[in-house]
């Protein structure tokens, strides 16, 4: 099983912060997250500086699945948009049942993960989909 570890060995990355009253909107340009399957499939939300939460808590996440979508934590994720390296990144938060990147690569807790526009990566199992683009 590979592990993730950060995009430069060398370089730290400052920790994700939350962003309040993101909301799924289409069509949305600029860098997005986009879900390619499970319950939320085919919304989009704008991804910015600040940590964009995926997970079952709609107080808390802005990307919030459904309470019956057990595979998921309550707060699962988090995604940023990293302007300077013109990549985005992804972050496990701790979660029950990983966060996975398409290539069967699970993320280390808390330890954020750099990912090119068009790369897809999964919440708990491969049911719950998402992919980051850019337009």
């Amino acid at each position: 099983q590979n592990v993730a570890v950060p995009a430069s060995q060398t370089e730290k990355v400052a920790p994700l912060e939350r962003s309040p009253g993101a909301q799924p909107s289409a069509p949305v340009h600029g860098p997005l997250l986009e879900s390619v399957a499970g319950p939320l499939q085919s919304h989009s939300w704008a991804v910015g500086d600040e940590a964009l939460l995926m997970g079952r808590d709609a107080r808390e996440c802005q990307v919030a699945l459904p309470s019956d979508a057990t595979v998921v934590s309550r707060i699962h994720a988090s995604l940023r948009w990293d302007r300077t390296r013109g990549s985005f990144l992804l972050q496990d938060e701790g979660s029950s049942n990983s966060t996975w990147l398409e290539d069967g690569t699970c993320l280390v807790p808390g330890v954020p993960v750099a990912l090119a526009p068009g790369a897809a990566f999964w919440l708990g199992n491969s049911g719950i989909r998402f992919r980051v683009r850019n337009d």
